[in-house]
């Protein structure tokens, strides 16, 4: 999958002032994959398609990594999983499996 691809298949939104980039595909049991730092979803590419076959696979930019914002209070391991948790309760994801 090239750049264009995954950007034109991905989803934006704006989680608390935020713009935000994430993948979703598939159904069943949410699995969220978090890439690692200076990555992005895109890191994912190879490995969403085979997943998504029998789980939801949700693949978030995180906070200032690819197509998602910079938090304006910067970036610390509290606001990203904040700004995950609100994420997924925007998608009605409560309980997942995360990987990453």
């Amino acid at each position: 999958m090239s750049w264009a691809e995954h950007v034109a298949s991905g989803i934006r939104t704006t989680i608390n002032g935020v713009e935000a980039f994430y993948v979703d595909r598939g159904e069943g049991n949410p699995v969220v994959l978090v890439h690692g730092w200076a990555s992005s979803s895109f890191s994912w590419r190879r490995n969403v398609p085979a997943l998504s076959e029998r789980f939801r696979v949700i693949a978030p930019d995180l906070p200032g990594f690819g197509l998602s914002q910079r938090l304006p209070g910067g970036l610390d391991l509290e606001s990203v999983r904040a700004f995950l948790l609100d994420l997924l309760e925007s998608i009605g994801v409560d309980e997942f499996s995360l990987v990453g």
